[in-house]
């Protein structure tokens, strides 16, 4: 859908940021488990990490489209500003349909709305080409992070999301879903997706997918169009890529 740019001095400073914290940031959270004693304090401290992410698509500055998504905030970084986990597609540009060839140039930003009520414009974005996850960077921002955990899910475990279907966030307002991973999809060949049953409408895509000890495990990329209990998102291999530093990602132009 858009023309991918190469990557410079930016890019591998973000991959190292995250592959850093990967292994660090995990005192910044002071979870005792979504799951376990303090869960209600747990679960509020862990929504401050969560974003609304609306993206607005223009043409010759006309506003021709808008969309939302969800995300949260994993790394701080003074020089680098701070950085996003989201879905893929929450990052390029959505609902337009085909464009004829001599189109003029349609530009696109995405605003982060985070629970301080504050707004940021993302500078620069990087998506993985072969599954749905983006890095969207930042000026700092003073909220807490979220982890991504060090233990594949297993089928039957306990599983929280804190999402923005429709837009809805605030600051004094969490949508909290529960439900439970389900195992891993096999889509085709190539393919295959982590499963979670838990609720989800649009506007959540990129939300967090979180374990029973405040963790990230999985990120909504996907439900399905009849039964909206059933989510997919990349695999934790996939994702866990992206923090080990083994990923490939592309940067995003913002404009086609």
């Amino acid at each position: 859908m858009h023309k991918m740019l190469s990557l410079g001095r930016t890019f591998f400073l973000s991959v190292f940021l995250i592959v850093a914290l990967s292994c660090t940031h995990k005192k910044n959270i002071g979870a005792k488990g979504c799951c376990e004693g303090g869960a209600a304090s747990n679960i509020e401290r862990m929504s401050k990490s969560t974003v609304l992410i609306t993206g607005v698509a223009t043409q010759n500055e006309r506003k021709i489209g808008e969309w939302y998504g969800s995300g949260a905030v994993i790394a701080h970084d003074e020089k680098l500003g701070s950085v996003i986990l989201t879905a893929g597609h929450v990052c390029t540009i959505q609902g337009l349909g085909p464009l004829p060839q001599d189109a003029d140039e349609i530009r696109w930003k995405l605003i982060i709305l985070d629970k301080n009520e504050k707004t940021q414009t993302v500078f620069s974005a990087f998506v993985s080409p072969e599954f749905d996850i983006c890095l969207a960077h930042v000026p700092l921002m003073d909220v807490p992070l979220l982890e991504f955990s060090t233990t594949k899910p297993k089928i039957g475990d306990p599983i929280i999301n804190i999402s923005s279907p429709f837009g809805i966030f605030s600051k004094d307002l969490s949508l909290i879903f529960d439900g439970y991973y389900s195992g891993n999809l096999q889509i085709n060949s190539n393919q295959s997706a982590d499963t979670y049953s838990i609720p989800s409408g649009p506007g959540a895509s990129g939300s967090p997918l979180i374990n029973g000890e405040g963790s990230i495990v999985g990120v909504i990329s996907r439900s399905n169009s009849q039964f909206h209990h059933i989510i997919l998102s990349p695999t934790y291999e996939e994702i866990n890529s992206i923090f080990s530093g083994k990923a490939k990602l592309e940067q995003v132009p913002f404009s086609l």
